[in-house]
């Protein structure tokens, strides 16, 4: 039987809820927020709550392989999205590498006919991260403010909102930026069994939180598709096995989100493809090379061929949640059903006890 106390200040990592979960999460042992639909994609299942898997298992991604590039892969998505027949398509724009890489993908690939069905969600800081291609390729279509109530006007305006959401899970971790500010970029090619807890640290800013943290998912590695050697290789791992159910559902954890607003019907991400995931899994020398500036370096690449922009390669990584997501207010959770969970109680039903 798994104690539920092995969990302690998990809540000191995420602006969550206003709501203490302290009575049934009372340790710092794991990384993810457990109360958002994360659910792992593996045998092994360190979750912290029962929630049904609605993403596809790992064990189903490796019966095919692909050999699809980057390119192919976005070429694909983008035509895909047409396949809907919206009138309206709304994409949310952050300026950060993932919504530049769709935006390029969509104006590289779209018809020029179709092209005036979109419109582009965004805040003030879209235009400060990416400014040149804003003024370039976003100002020309209708901007619509993403603090305006967006689910509610999608249905309102039979709108589907695509966003980049799981670009990341495709790549790495975030995670690593931490990890190379502290201790440099030189910790992404360290062994893993080393540096990870360290990396860890640095992200939370809880030294000793790291160890227990690392050995609560390091089950993972033996499952990986290939030998896991440094903490890049890890973080990835953790990222793309463990995070994505979560990265897919989040919007519904968000108060202004109105549930009736659903994905696949009103909300889908851009990456969240089969190809995608394939390409994550048999390219992994494209992710990034010895320095955290390198980081999506193919991505950077489609969207510098693109714009014929050789600046685009200089992108950052940039946490672009902290302005929209995390600063938000949550809900306590919402079930497999996308129910919203309303009381503590009602949560710790979902507790897994195993």
């Amino acid at each position: 039987m798994r104690p539920f106390n092995y969990m302690k200040q998990l809540l000191s990592l995420s602006i969550k809820t206003s709501q203490s979960l302290k009575s049934i999460i009372s340790e710092s042992a794991v990384l993810f927020d457990p109360f958002d639909k994360t659910v792992s994609r593996l045998t092994y299942k360190p979750d912290l709550f029962n929630f049904s898997l609605q993403a596809e298992p790992i064990s189903e991604l490796t019966k095919q392989t692909s050999s699809k590039t980057w390119e192919d892969c976005c070429a694909d998505r983008a035509l895909n999205l047409l396949k809907y027949n919206f009138d309206n398509y709304w994409f949310a724009y952050s300026g950060g590498i993932d919504s530049t890489n769709m935006m390029s993908s969509v104006l590289k690939f779209w018809p020029a006919n179709e092209l005036k069905k979109i419109s582009v969600v965004l805040s003030h800081h879209s235009v400060e991260e990416n400014p040149s291609f804003f003024d370039k390729y976003i100002s020309r279509f209708n901007l619509i403010n993403s603090l305006l109530p967006i689910s509610k006007m999608l249905m309102t305006n039979k709108a589907l909102l695509v966003t980049g959401e799981l670009g990341d899970q495709l790549f790495g971790s975030d995670i690593l930026a931490s990890g190379c500010k502290v201790l440099g970029d030189e910790i992404l090619s360290k062994n893993y069994l080393d540096y990870c807890p360290q990396v860890i640290d640095a992200y939370t800013g809880v030294k000793t939180s790291g160890r227990k943290i690392f050995e609560h998912f390091l089950p993972i590695v033996s499952e990986a598709p290939f030998p896991i050697k440094t903490t890049h290789d890890f973080f990835w791992w953790l990222n793309f096995s463990q995070k994505w159910q979560h990265v897919k559902y989040r919007f519904y954890e968000n108060k202004d989100w109105c549930l009736e607003a659903k994905y696949g019907s009103h909300i889908l991400h851009f990456y969240d493809s089969v190809d995608f995931q394939r390409w994550s899994l048999n390219n992994h020398d494209l992710k990034i090379k010895n320095t955290w500036k390198s980081y999506k370096h193919v991505a950077k690449k489609f969207i510098a061929d693109f714009t014929l922009d050789q600046r685009q390669h200089d992108l950052l990584k940039i946490q672009s949640l902290e302005k929209t997501y995390v600063l938000s207010e949550k809900r306590i959770a919402v079930d497999s059903h996308f129910r919203q969970v309303n009381s503590i109680e009602e949560l710790e039903a979902y507790v897994r006890k195993t």
